[in-house]
């Protein structure tokens, strides 16, 4: 996507990719076969960019996992180098990450390293139950993180995360109400811009959703701009970078990580925004002048597209669900042009926009696709079955059970109000779905009822009984 951006703004690509034949970026790239681990593929790269006859070079990055003394090498040589490699350093390792931004005053999660079982004992004592156990390199997408419950899950999260040798490190849980994220541009000059603030869901700790502009009050909005503002001037060089934040119980902006790069998190851009965040990065590392990174629509609502299988399986379900996609007035598919559909690894996206975020999230229903899954629980189903899911994604029992109790106990309470509607349909193995923050009735993704506006505003005194 970085490379079709460049395409409208004529600059010449090339990537260095291993993947053979070729790689997707090739479609709009010329492609240097090779691994961006391996100082020599590396330096192979800058030294075609250092002869380059049509202007000037820059070498930037779409990953963070490289070989970062490669780069130290080939910018001593002169080559411009952006964001410069001691960014790339700080953000690689994770518990380093979080040493220098606490250090500038960025506010994170507690956190303590963990290089052995001594100092794990020791975390456990400081924070206690559950704790996050992660490890601190090559960690994305859920792997390398761990929850810890209980003593006896203790060994297998060490085990899972490859042991103390690989490097871990604990953080202290934080009960959170949302997941935000910003995209920061920072030019050559210094100058810097932030894309809209975004609220992001996520599914097995890989991000699904992302809803643009989040839905927050105005000063949470505000000192989220502030957090990710503040974090990407500890960071030194050009570029784009992902900032993902908590916001916890008591409404308060934690960081959680940055990405130093165009992230999943601002592909909604593409379509949303005057500029890209793509568009953003070349203008950043170029030193060109930045664009506008305001919505030049209403809302957006993006949906990540992973494998539901491995090879022809995960192939025709991802194709399925793009061909709904297409069907649907105001929704961009991006297929990534990948070799092969792994399980769990994205191969594309699709983003809606509309005049606003309800009309976005309906046409995300048009395409079945659904917009915001933490809202959704089906009518029949047991509360134990939902807690034994909900457990296997990772989520606390007493969070997972006071969230069922809370929709049980609403959807008791209001449903009476239009209970004909149920009486209409015959139930049959049909699954009907109550859509906790729109007041809608769902069966099998079609749409059955939406309560009338006076029993919502009842909704209002139920929601507040419910939620004491």
């Amino acid at each position: 996507m970085l490379a079709q951006a460049a395409v409208s703004l004529g600059v010449r690509v090339r990537v260095l990719d291993p993947t053979e034949p070729r790689c997707p970026a090739a479609a709009s790239a010329e492609q240097v076969v090779g691994s961006f681990t391996d100082p020599e593929a590396v330096a192979e790269l800058a030294a075609v960019c250092s002869v380059d006859t049509c202007g000037p070079c820059v070498v930037t990055v779409e990953i963070e996992h490289v070989d970062t003394e490669a780069l130290e090498a080939v910018s001593a040589l002169g080559v411009d180098v952006q964001p410069l490699p001691a960014t790339l350093c700080v953000i690689q390792d994770k518990l380093e990450q979080k040493r220098h931004f606490r250090a500038q005053g960025v506010p994170t999660p507690d956190f303590q390293p963990v290089g052995d079982p001594e100092q794990l004992e020791a975390a456990l004592a400081e924070f206690g139950f559950p704790l996050v156990l992660k490890a601190r390199r090559l960690a994305y997408d859920g792997r390398g993180n761990a929850v810890i419950k209980s003593t006896g899950e203790v060994e297998e999260a060490v085990a899972s995360l490859g042991g103390y040798e690989r490097g871990l490190y604990a953080e202290r849980w934080v009960p959170f109400q949302k997941e935000l994220a910003v995209m920061v541009a920072r030019c050559k000059n210094g100058e810097t811009r932030a894309f809209p603030l975004v609220e992001t869901f996520h599914r097995d700790s890989i991000l699904h959703v992302t809803e643009a502009p989040a839905d927050v009050p105005p000063w949470t909005a505000k000192e989220a701009q502030q957090v990710a503002l503040q974090t990407v001037e500890a960071l030194e060089g050009a570029g784009i970078f992902g900032v993902e934040m908590f916001v916890d119980d008591e409404g308060h902006v934690l960081l959680n990580e940055v990405a130093p790069r165009p992230h999943n998190s601002g592909h909604y851009s593409i379509e949303a925004c005057h500029t890209s965040q793509f568009e953003q990065h070349l203008r950043c590392v170029l030193g060109w002048p930045l664009g506008d990174p305001t919505l030049k629509v209403g809302a957006s609502v993006m949906l990540n597209v992973l494998g539901e299988g491995e090879g022809e399986e995960g192939l025709a379900a991802a194709e399925a669900l793009l061909s709904r996609a297409l069907q649907v007035p105001g929704a961009s598919v991006h297929w990534y042009g990948k070799e092969e559909v792994k399980a769990q690894r994205k191969v594309g996206h699709v983003t809606i926009c509309a005049e606003d975020l309800p009309a976005a999230e309906l046409k995300a229903k048009e395409a079945c696709l659904d917009s915001d899954p933490h809202f959704w629980m089906p009518l029949t189903l047991k509360r134990s079955d939902y807690l034994q899911v909900m457990e296997k994604k990772g989520t606390d029992a007493a969070e997972s059970g006071a969230h069922f109790d809370r929709m049980a106990a609403f959807r008791k309470k209001l449903l009476p109000a239009g209970g004909a509607v149920l009486g209409c349909v015959d139930i049959g193995s049909s699954a009907y779905w109550w859509d906790y923050g729109r007041l809608e009735l769902y069966m099998d993704n079609n749409l059955l009822l939406t309560i009338p506006q006076h029993i919502s505003e009842k909704h209002k005194n139920i929601q507040s009984q419910t939620n004491n």
